[in-house]
Protein backbone atom coordinates (compact mmCIF):
# COMPACT_ATOMS: atom_id res chain seq x y z
CA UNK A 1 0.00 0.00 0.00
CA UNK A 2 1.33 3.42 -0.53
CA UNK A 3 -0.40 6.88 0.18
CA UNK A 4 1.13 10.01 -0.55
CA UNK A 5 2.27 12.48 2.70
CA UNK A 6 1.71 16.46 2.05
CA UNK A 7 4.23 18.56 4.09
CA UNK A 8 5.46 22.15 4.13
CA UNK A 9 8.35 22.54 2.15
CA UNK A 10 10.72 25.24 3.48
CA UNK A 11 12.51 25.96 -0.01
CA UNK A 12 8.84 27.00 -1.28
CA UNK A 13 8.22 29.33 1.24
CA UNK A 14 6.10 26.49 2.96
CA UNK A 15 3.58 25.53 0.39
CA UNK A 16 2.18 22.19 0.75
CA UNK A 17 4.59 19.63 -1.75
CA UNK A 18 3.49 15.68 -1.42
CA UNK A 19 5.88 12.52 -0.98
CA UNK A 20 5.33 9.13 -1.33
CA UNK A 21 5.20 6.79 1.82
CA UNK A 22 4.97 3.48 1.11
CA UNK A 23 3.66 0.99 3.46
CA UNK A 24 3.45 -2.70 4.16
CA UNK A 25 -0.48 -3.49 4.85
CA UNK A 26 0.06 -6.13 7.12
CA UNK A 27 2.74 -4.70 9.49
CA UNK A 28 2.30 -1.16 9.00
CA UNK A 29 5.84 -0.85 8.47
CA UNK A 30 7.43 1.80 5.82
CA UNK A 31 9.00 0.29 3.24
CA UNK A 32 11.92 1.94 2.19
CA UNK A 33 13.13 2.97 -0.92
CA UNK A 34 15.71 0.51 -3.13
CA UNK A 35 17.91 3.74 -2.18
CA UNK A 36 17.17 3.10 1.53
CA UNK A 37 14.84 6.38 1.78
CA UNK A 38 11.85 6.03 4.12
CA UNK A 39 9.83 8.32 1.09
CA UNK A 40 10.01 9.16 -2.40
CA UNK A 41 9.60 13.11 -2.67
CA UNK A 42 8.58 14.40 -6.23
CA UNK A 43 10.38 18.10 -5.58
CA UNK A 44 13.99 16.60 -4.52
CA UNK A 45 13.82 13.71 -7.39
CA UNK A 46 11.95 14.71 -9.91
CA UNK A 47 11.33 18.84 -9.61
CA UNK A 48 12.95 22.23 -10.76
CA UNK A 49 12.37 25.46 -9.62
CA UNK A 50 13.88 26.44 -13.50
CA UNK A 51 11.73 28.84 -15.57
CA UNK A 52 14.05 27.80 -18.19
CA UNK A 53 12.32 25.37 -20.99
CA UNK A 54 15.40 23.59 -21.30
CA UNK A 55 15.94 22.56 -17.73
CA UNK A 56 12.22 21.37 -17.74
CA UNK A 57 12.11 18.67 -19.89
CA UNK A 58 11.79 15.60 -17.48
CA UNK A 59 10.92 17.31 -14.43
CA UNK A 60 8.07 18.89 -12.25
CA UNK A 61 8.48 22.42 -12.49
CA UNK A 62 7.95 23.88 -8.59
CA UNK A 63 8.26 27.77 -7.58
CA UNK A 64 8.64 29.33 -4.70
CA UNK A 65 5.30 31.06 -2.72
CA UNK A 66 4.76 35.14 -2.82
CA UNK A 67 4.18 36.01 0.71
CA UNK A 68 0.63 36.80 0.68
CA UNK A 69 0.24 33.13 -0.90
CA UNK A 70 1.78 31.66 2.13
CA UNK A 71 -1.18 31.65 4.39
CA UNK A 72 -3.77 30.69 2.21
CA UNK A 73 -5.57 27.56 2.52
CA UNK A 74 -6.56 27.52 -1.07
CA UNK A 75 -5.38 24.50 -3.21
CA UNK A 76 -4.33 26.30 -6.02
CA UNK A 77 -1.07 27.32 -4.24
CA UNK A 78 -0.31 23.53 -3.35
CA UNK A 79 2.69 22.55 -5.39
CA UNK A 80 0.35 19.58 -6.83
CA UNK A 81 -2.20 18.33 -5.10
CA UNK A 82 -1.34 14.85 -5.60
CA UNK A 83 -4.95 12.80 -6.40
CA UNK A 84 -4.14 9.38 -7.69
CA UNK A 85 -0.95 6.70 -7.26
CA UNK A 86 -0.64 3.41 -8.58
CA UNK A 87 2.16 0.77 -9.21
CA UNK A 88 2.08 -1.37 -12.06
CA UNK A 89 4.15 -3.43 -13.79
CA UNK A 90 4.32 -3.03 -17.67
CA UNK A 91 4.55 -6.17 -20.24
CA UNK A 92 8.32 -5.88 -20.27
CA UNK A 93 8.59 -6.66 -16.59
CA UNK A 94 9.34 -2.95 -16.04
CA UNK A 95 7.71 -1.34 -12.33
CA UNK A 96 6.70 1.72 -12.12
CA UNK A 97 5.00 4.59 -10.72
CA UNK A 98 2.22 6.62 -12.01
CA UNK A 99 0.47 9.50 -10.35
CA UNK A 100 -2.26 12.15 -11.15
CA UNK A 101 -2.06 15.78 -9.81
CA UNK A 102 -5.25 17.52 -8.83
CA UNK A 103 -5.71 20.42 -11.96
CA UNK A 104 -2.86 19.16 -14.32
CA UNK A 105 -4.46 17.32 -17.06
CA UNK A 106 -1.75 14.26 -17.02
CA UNK A 107 0.07 11.79 -15.53
CA UNK A 108 3.27 11.70 -14.77
CA UNK A 109 5.26 8.41 -15.04
CA UNK A 110 8.56 7.06 -12.99
CA UNK A 111 10.60 3.66 -12.95
CA UNK A 112 9.31 2.52 -9.43
CA UNK A 113 11.75 4.31 -6.68
CA UNK A 114 10.70 1.01 -4.33
CA UNK A 115 11.76 -1.38 -6.50
CA UNK A 116 14.59 0.63 -8.15
CA UNK A 117 18.20 2.36 -7.14
CA UNK A 118 18.41 5.82 -8.44
CA UNK A 119 21.44 4.30 -10.21
CA UNK A 120 19.42 1.74 -12.08
CA UNK A 121 17.07 4.21 -13.22
CA UNK A 122 14.58 4.87 -9.77
CA UNK A 123 12.21 7.81 -9.85
CA UNK A 124 13.20 8.66 -12.89
CA UNK A 125 10.47 10.14 -15.38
Amino acid sequence: DSSRRRYKEPSLNDALADAIVAIDAETFDVIETADGNAYFEWLTEVGTMSETASEQIYKIQHRVLSDSEKDSSSEDVQQFHQNGLTRVTTADGTTILAATHKTDGEVVIVKCPFTYTSEEGGGSI
